[in-house]
């Protein structure tokens, strides 16, 4: 689908061109409503465009007032992103900056779970490109390599390596924020593909409920 949108890491080195990359998010996201239509999860509606691989995921929700602005879905999902996962997905346990890098920032993420299932790293470029003047953002994620600099996987948490690669869109629409995200993932280690592929649809879900608490909770009493 697209050159930049993909599951094979990129180094250091091969960083690519962030305005690209931005074209090819912004194609992603219009695309997604285009997909198969999946199942509805407590208002999350979810989409699938299968591919070689893993396929493309998609889940679009729609938000009142009440759940947040467009600058309270924002300050969550575009400001400190790596941080704030950490705070609002439980399974995050550790978030770690390890440098900007031609208009992205890296991190290695560290996801705890409970046996027999291993610990998770996630190593990944982020660019987070807001559009105030059409009131929306962008979220990118592209999975990251840092093989080759031992000073760099010297940081990463100890965990099975795993690869996802997200494109996020919030964008506020007649006074409602449209939140949609779409992602390709690999777990790695012993996690059968296909049953990885079977929970996606409903585990991509689990993040909105998730970021909305956690609007509500930074609010100010009586905001």
């Amino acid at each position: 689908m697209s050159s930049h949108l993909k599951l094979e890491a990129v180094s250091i080195q091969q960083i690519p061109d962030i305005e690209v990359v931005l074209a090819e998010a912004k194609a992603l996201i219009e695309d997604t409503q285009n997909w198969r239509e999946g199942k509805t999860y407590q208002g999350v509606l979810t989409h699938k465009k299968a591919i070689s691989g893993p396929s493309w995921h998609s889940r679009t929700s729609i938000h009142e007032p009440q759940d947040g602005t467009f600058e309270d879905f924002w300050n969550c999902l575009g400001i400190n992103h790596s941080l704030n996962e950490k705070e609002y997905v439980p399974e995050v346990n550790s978030a770690t900056l390890l440098g900007p890098y031609a208009g992205f920032e890296a991190w290695t993420m560290g996801y705890k779970f409970t046996p027999p299932v291993f610990d998770r790293v996630f190593t990944v470029l982020i660019a987070c490109l807001l559009d105030e003047s059409n009131r929306q953002g962008f979220v990118i994620s592209l999975p990251l390599d840092v093989s080759a600099d031992q000073g760099l996987e010297a940081q990463e948490p100890r965990g099975v390596r795993g690869h996802y690669v997200s494109v996020e869109r919030v964008k506020e629409i007649d006074g409602k924020v449209e939140w949609i995200m779409a992602t390709r993932s690999s777990p790695g280690g012993l996690i059968p593909p296909l049953l990885s592929e079977l929970a996606m649809p409903s585990k991509i879900c689990e993040d909105v409920p998730h970021v909305v608490a956690w609007i509500k909770a930074k609010r100010t009493p009586g905001a």
